[in-house]
């Protein structure tokens, strides 16, 4: 660990309140030495990220009069040449003539209108097209804006991706160049075809748990029974570095198809949700979980890490509950096969209390399923693609077959 980061870290503790003081310290004790720097390091960057954020939030959000302002400020001029064709002024037949001549000045007047109404009508026409044009480019700077600030310390364990005020911000901008916005659509993967040597499931109960959802719930909720800490109810998830995917939409389409896969081998299979525009917090997602009775539950999450080198599968774990003496070894046999079968690196299981939906479902099987890291290129192109994501629920069928 740097001398720099080790004196930032010393300084948020300072701001920090006792308890959360206490919590970090527990953190950083029950973590390997080997893994404390890059915990301080992830702590320290997400830290002073959230503070930024904050900062940028009482800032006005900008109105649709200052955003279509600079965007018209950055046409170049050849873009606003059908105005400039309309020379009003050149042509002077509104002069008004003397009052004694009634006749000719109520024609110059109508001619007037017609020349008036004619510029009306092409300047309108020429905002409509600037606007048409800037509208995808609102679009990409909401993205870049909602891509730079949704990628947050995944790796170590430190905590779950928060959405930010200013990538919020920046979707209301794109949303507001159109009044009526179109839902994502929801995925409905129909029957998929399975191998001939497909595992036999029939009598086991699956709960899928597609992470994150369309919008951040601002509410907080306690991160477990016995504490005071509290987190976001939920939030929206990290965004692709290249593509600007959402994994809120990702994960849910991995885990239709996983559903639809499972269900063919046999298995009955409980899915927290099935579209994107849901309002479900993470702990009420666990309490359907635990009160599914099931097997194994499976929280599927394509996460945004730091340093965007970073790709592969991870699995984390309850560090507390029934199956703390199981739940490393079968995390392993998870990450192992989704990771074999996406044909990348498996980077281990962490067990970790820090995580809402996983604390409240300690009672059952729970594993939280990183199928990759769409802050990385490589991994965002991939998990984007069907073959991946039916890779990814042929791993999981195999793993179910385990238990």
């Amino acid at each position: 660990m740097t001398e720099e980061y080790l004196v930032r870290f010393k300084k948020i503790l300072q701001s920090l309140p006792d308890d959360k003081k206490k919590a970090l310290h527990a953190k950083l004790k029950s973590l390997p030495e080997a893994d404390r720097n890059a915990f301080v390091k992830d702590f320290v960057l997400k830290f002073e990220g959230h503070e930024r954020e904050k900062a940028q939030a009482k800032k006005p959000a900008p109105s649709k009069t200052d955003v279509r302002e600079k965007a018209k400020a950055k046409k170049k001029p050849e873009a606003k040449k059908p105005v400039k064709k309309i020379e009003v002024k050149e042509d002077k037949p509104a002069e008004v003539k003397p009052k004694n001549d009634a006749p000719k000045s109520e024609v110059g007047q109508q001619s007037t209108y017609v020349l008036l109404a004619v510029f009306s009508i092409l300047c309108t026409l020429v905002l409509v097209i600037v606007a048409v044009k800037n509208k995808d480019d609102i679009a990409d700077l909401a993205n870049v804006i909602a891509g730079e600030s949704a990628v947050s310390a995944e790796v170590s364990g430190v905590t779950e991706t928060d959405s930010s005020a200013f990538a919020e911000a920046a979707n209301a901008i794109a949303s507001s160049e159109t009044e009526q916005t179109t839902p994502s659509p929801t995925p409905t993967p129909t029957n998929v075809p399975l191998p001939d040597d497909h595992p036999d499931l029939t009598g086991l109960v699956v709960v899928l748990d597609p992470g994150h959802q369309a919008e951040t719930d601002p509410g907080m909720e306690l991160l477990d029974s016995d504490t005071t800490i509290s987190k976001m109810r939920c939030t929206s998830g990290a965004v692709g570095v290249a593509a600007n995917v959402k994994e809120y939409e990702l994960t849910l389409e991995i885990a239709l198809l996983t559903k639809a896969y499972l269900e063919e081998c046999g298995a009955s299979v409980v899915i927290t949700r099935e579209t994107n525009d849901v309002d479900i917090s993470n702990q009420e997602r666990a309490n359907l979980a635990v009160a599914s009775s099931p097997d194994v539950f499976i929280r599927i999450h394509c996460d945004g890490a730091p340093d965007s080198s970073i790709e592969g599968v991870r699995v984390y774990v309850p560090e507390t509950g029934s199956y703390t003496g199981s739940s490393v070894r079968m995390a392993d046999t998870l990450g192992q096969l989704v990771a074999d079968a996406r044909g990348c690196d498996y980077l281990g299981c962490i067990s970790t209390g820090l995580y809402t939906g996983l604390n409240y479902a300690d009672s059952i099987r729970s594993f939280q399923l990183v199928t990759g890291y769409i802050s990385n290129s490589a991994d965002e192109k991939a998990l984007s693609e069907e073959e991946t994501q039916y890779q990814i629920a042929s791993a999981i069928a195999e793993f179910c077959a385990t238990i």
